[in-house]
């Protein structure tokens, strides 16, 4: 990877436009009630559909994984990030009355929540924190951008363009509601089993919709913390620390034992036991004069069958 790295693949209309239909297909795979549909599979005397229920399992958290990872290209502003979840919320109290919500949106809106509580999104450049719904909603009207919006417009116009036209299809961008309204209905989704549970009634919403939207209510008041004491990281969630490795050169060894100088290769090797952590930044320090640096990142990925599978 350079150090100045690019866009690796040129946009063009039809590869937003694939990226388009592949969030399409997704939503709707994760859409359909097929919690029903495995109860039934579940319900097998003979243990003969036991197989095809874990194959479904496994294109279900597939198509989970997939979503997750690529929810940055198929809502790549912040205005359109906030649009999906306001549409898969304002959902919320007609499927709690007609008992639904577990087979119908339960699997998609856990996934959303899944992504916006990655390290890379700042949820205070998504929430309209300091905004009503009507100042919201005009704002979205008028097409009114933040800079991250700007931003991702300047780089990815065409893709841009493409996701709006087809959130204004897919998704109810009038019904978008207040951050207050919002947080309720997440504090619904956490507090209504609990109710259940000790009114000992059947659980509305599933257990990775609830772990997850946990995951983002606690994302969000970290943020907001760490915003108001001023000890806010740009670019990363203030809920995961940032840690450098400690500068090898502050002191001088006229042995040259990591090869500093005279052109030679060097190299930090380090490893992570823990899921979720990002590498943000490199910083390459030189002496007096004019050098040209060459920066590569080798990623050994212990998860791929093969092992030693470098990726650069």
């Amino acid at each position: 990877m350079s150090a100045t790295m690019k866009a690796v693949v040129d946009e063009t209309s039809k590869l937003a436009d694939c990226i388009g239909k592949t969030r399409t297909l997704l939503r709707r795979i994760l859409s359909e009630g097929v919690d029903q549909c495995m109860l039934k599979l579940d319900n097998d005397p003979q243990g003969y559909l036991s197989q095809p229920l874990s194959l479904l399992e496994a294109v279900l958290q597939e198509c989970h994984n997939t979503f997750t990872a690529c929810f940055h290209a198929f809502y790549p502003t912040p205005a359109l990030q906030w649009a999906c979840l306001c549409d898969l919320l304002n959902c919320l109290d007609q499927d709690i009355q007609e008992a639904n919500f577990r087979t119908s949106s339960s699997r998609l809106l856990a996934a959303v929540m899944s992504a916006l509580c990655h390290t890379s999104v700042k949820l205070t450049s998504i929430f309209p924190i300091a905004y009503d719904g009507e100042v919201l909603l005009r704002s979205m009207v008028k097409q009114v951008s933040t800079e991250n919006d700007s931003a991702l417009v300047h780089r990815f116009p065409l893709l841009v363009a493409h996701m709006e036209k087809l959130s204004q299809s897919e998704e109810n961008i009038s019904g978008m509601t207040s951050f207050r309204e919002v947080l309720e209905k997440m504090l619904v989704i956490v507090v209504l089993p609990v109710r259940n549970s000790l009114r000992r009634e059947n659980e509305l919403f599933s257990s990775h919709l609830v772990s997850n939207t946990c995951g983002l209510l606690a994302s969000i008041v970290s943020e907001l913390t760490a915003s108001a004491l001023g000890s806010e990281v740009d670019g990363l969630n203030s809920l995961h620390s940032v840690k450098s490795s400690p500068n090898r050169f502050t002191k001088t060894s006229q042995g040259r034992s990591w090869n500093t100088g005279n052109g030679s290769p060097d190299a930090i090797c380090f490893s992570v036991d823990k899921p979720g952590v990002v590498v943000v930044g490199f910083s390459v320090y030189g002496g007096g004069g004019i050098h040209e640096y060459e920066l590569e990142v080798l990623v050994d990925d212990v998860n791929i069958a093969l092992k030693n599978n470098f990726k650069s």
